[in-house]
């Protein structure tokens, strides 16, 4: 039987929230890296799924997080 995409997502989630959630969440405060940078280096090689899973994860895009958190800094 065929993997419905919303599982798909589901556990990418759960993945990303774990250690590459956290890793990313850090790229993206502390760095200037792209959004898709911060994606590779946390092991997607679509950055756009990346930026699916993220949001699914955060309610938020990474570009969103990253501006949030810019924010918070001041």
């Amino acid at each position: 039987p065929a993997y419905p995409d919303f599982l798909a997502l589901r556990d990418d989630a759960q993945t990303l929230g774990g250690l590459f959630g956290s890793k990313a969440k850090e790229l993206l405060t502390n760095t200037t890296m792209s959004i898709k940078e911060v994606a590779y280096n946390v092991g997607y090689n679509n950055h756009d799924y990346f930026f699916t899973a993220f949001r699914h994860m955060t309610g938020q895009t990474p570009a969103e997080y990253r501006n949030a958190t810019q924010v918070a800094k001041l």
